[in-house]
């Protein structure tokens, strides 16, 4: 069974003289959504990221980590001061959600700037093999086992781009929402968060 993440951004601004967490996600319109139907929602969120990456997962809660690399820290759980809009999500997805967690662009940026790499580990082909263990050809597709005859085993390490999408998204809305320009990134990098958790 696979495993996905859900990823949801909050933003810390001044709402009536208080500094708190805001939702800072995107909505879409939900063309299902008829008014009738109480499974539907008018309004779907517009997750930041949520591709299937489990070099990622082992990295941000060490989930599905195949590789024994070392995540930026253990799930945290969800942030007791997150908002309104995230516990409803947290609520609905129940103990079907796992390893909440969440980072601020700052502690993101800190890890991806010390760690250029991550371990990798699966079943690859035999041609695969041989590239990697002659000339260090990193393989392109792994798997977690196979029947396939002539499948061997091997563990290896690689570039770690894992985070790059989240960072520039994050970075992108920073500057969107709080009118700030590139200069100022780094000073405002611990007021955007990532909230996220996985399902099997």
């Amino acid at each position: 069974m696979g495993c996905d993440i859900h990823t949801y951004v909050e933003i810390k601004k001044y709402v009536n003289n208080e500094e708190k967490w805001v939702s800072a996600d995107y909505y879409e319109k939900n063309p299902y959504y008829d008014g009738l139907d109480d499974d539907e929602k008018q309004f779907s969120i517009v997750h930041i990221f949520d591709n299937r990456d489990y070099g990622l997962f082992s990295i941000l809660a060490d989930v599905r980590n195949y590789g024994n690399n070392t995540p930026i820290h253990v799930p945290k759980g969800i942030p007791d001061d997150c908002c309104d809009e995230i516990k409803k999500e947290y609520k609905g997805w129940s103990s079907d959600g796992h390893s909440h967690s969440y980072f601020t662009l700052k502690e993101l940026k800190d890890y991806f700037n010390t760690h250029k790499t991550i371990k990798r580990s699966g079943m690859i082909s035999e041609s695969s093999a041989f590239n990697l263990d002659t000339n260090n050809i990193k393989p392109n597709c792994w798997c977690r086992g196979t029947n396939l005859p002539g499948w061997v085993y091997r563990e290896w390490e690689d570039e770690f781009t894992g985070l790059n999408e989240i960072i520039k998204k994050l970075t992108e809305r920073l500057l969107n929402m709080l009118y700030i320009n590139d200069s100022m990134v780094d000073e405002f990098s611990d007021k955007i968060r990532l909230v996220f958790w996985f399902d099997n």
